[in-house]
């Protein structure tokens, strides 16, 4: 499970590429990989006779419920009498039961803590490679070197691209620098994989616990080379995200974090200075200054009338444009939506400028009606709120133990803010890589709940005796 695990982790990174398509959707390698997982379950519990650990409770229900929304509003093509709207929205449905049934199998499945931070620990060491590489770009595009773009082969993330890009990469202007990428479609999914990797690293710091790295020169590294890559980005995301999960921070953890968290932005800080030095070394512009005048015309207005000077490319009016487009969708059906999928071909969808929003809690309200986003905002705030509850338990009874669940537990009510945060500007209901830290932060909470005696889970098995122990057992009978 842990090769596997990590597995999933390393090739999560690499969305923009693809094994296979299957018509105009891309097949990412997290989602081959989730393939041979999900086709190899069955035979692995039938050889180990490893049972499914379904859990009771709110969480189970309300991943119940996101299901049966889903399914309930592709009544809505129905009535129409589309069939175009019938066939997307039973393409979108089968993707979605897809990415929903990989999380539920992979959170129900019994996986030890360790194998969890094993594969975070070779996530974070692959991190310092990609963030650094994002860096690299920066300099690469402003001397024309070699691999400063690299030429995306994803075609759902060409068809989703709202001009052609010889480039590939999506990395709009501002000034006289192009924003790094890395590996990554687009400046934005840099800084939040830097967000979530910062979360991962810093939140045991200021909790004053073990953290999932044990090398100390590591997990500096692993910092530096996330902020700079955060810095590079030049993303208003990356700032949005950063700075909730310090606010929760010094909510969970006022009484000892604030001289933790003071350390903290001291390093940043001295680490975001020098690395803005060399970037204006090379690019005759300084980021944070950038930063500063982008924050100011969104500030002032000016971004949303396009008046940003020299910040070519604002993106705050295509995310509010998203938002009023989800929102005039909405209005032609507003119980069911649209259905799954099926914004692109409502009646305002088909003049828009994108063939979906940029916003998850759009796409939900257009496509899947006010039934759909009251259900999905009720399956996000009550695991966020459980997570919370079971972190605070744990901390009061379990701080500075050793264990592999002290390097676990404080981060799973952040990655799931983060994961909140990220659907106001991503569309990421039926993304692999969105279902992956579900099923990481769902499966931890799990072990979490039955190491603290509150162990309420539904045990299936399909034999209750594997066929590994049955040869076993044979052969010494022989």
């Amino acid at each position: 499970m842990t090769a596997f695990l990590a597995l999933c982790f390393v090739v999560s990174n690499l969305g923009i590429f693809q094994v296979f398509a299957i018509g105009s959707m891309g097949v990412t390698p997290l989602e081959f990989t989730i393939m041979l997982f999900m086709l190899a379950v069955p035979f692995w519990m039938v050889w180990t006779g490893t049972p499914l650990r379904i859990p009771r409770g709110p969480e189970i229900t309300v991943m119940v419920l996101l299901l049966a929304s889903m399914t309930v509003s592709t009544i809505s093509p129905v009535f129409y009498a589309d069939s175009i709207r019938m066939v997307q929205s039973f393409k979108t449905l089968s993707h979605f039961i897809f990415m929903w049934s990989f999380g539920v199998v992979l959170w129900c499945i019994p996986v030890r803590p360790r194998a969890w931070i094993d594969a975070l620990r070779l996530h974070l060491a692959v991190s310092i490679v990609i963030c650094l590489f994002g860096a690299y770009q920066i300099v690469a595009r402003a001397l024309d070197l070699p691999l400063a773009w690299i030429d995306i082969t994803n075609t759902s993330f060409i068809k989703g691209q709202m001009q052609d890009n010889e480039l590939g990469q999506l990395s709009l202007q501002f000034a006289n620098l192009f924003r790094a990428t890395s590996i990554f479609s687009e400046p934005s999914a840099l800084a939040t994989y830097s967000s979530i990797n910062l979360a991962l690293l810093v939140i045991p710091i200021f909790r004053g616990s073990a953290g999932i790295l044990k090398t100390r020169w590591v997990q500096i590294l692993a910092i530096v080379s996330a902020l700079i890559a955060l810095l590079l980005a030049f993303s208003l995301t990356g700032l949005m995200l950063t700075g909730a999960v310090m606010v929760l921070a010094m909510v969970l953890y006022r009484q000892a974090a604030w001289k933790r968290v003071g350390m903290v932005v001291a390093m940043s800080t001295v680490v975001i200075v020098i690395a803005d030095r060399i970037v204006e070394s090379y690019a005759d512009v300084s980021v944070v200054e950038l930063f500063a005048m982008r924050v100011g015309s969104i500030i002032t207005g000016k971004a949303s009338s396009g008046e940003s000077g020299t910040i070519v490319g604002e993106s705050l009016t295509q995310r509010t444009g998203d938002y009023a487009a989800s929102i005039e969708v909405w209005k032609e059906s507003p119980l069911l939506g649209v259905g799954p999928g099926n914004f692109a071909n409502s009646n305002f969808g088909r003049a828009y400028s994108s063939p979906y929003p940029a916003t998850t809690y759009g796409t939900v309200i257009s496509e899947m009606g006010v039934v759909g986003i009251a259900v999905f905002l009720v399956f996000l705030l009550v695991l966020f709120g459980r997570l919370l509850l079971s972190e605070r338990q744990w901390t009061r009874d379990h701080l500075a133990d050793g264990s592999d669940l002290e390097r676990l537990a404080p981060i799973l009510p952040f990655i799931l803010l983060i994961t909140i945060f990220v659907c106001l500007n991503g569309n990421l209901l039926v993304s692999a890589y969105w279902w992956l830290f579900f099923a990481f932060v769902l499966n931890v909470h799990t072990e979490l709940r039955r190491s603290m005696g509150e162990d309420t889970c539904v045990t299936v098995r399909i034999v209750r005796t594997g066929l590994r122990d049955r040869w076993r057992g044979a052969l010494q009978w022989l």
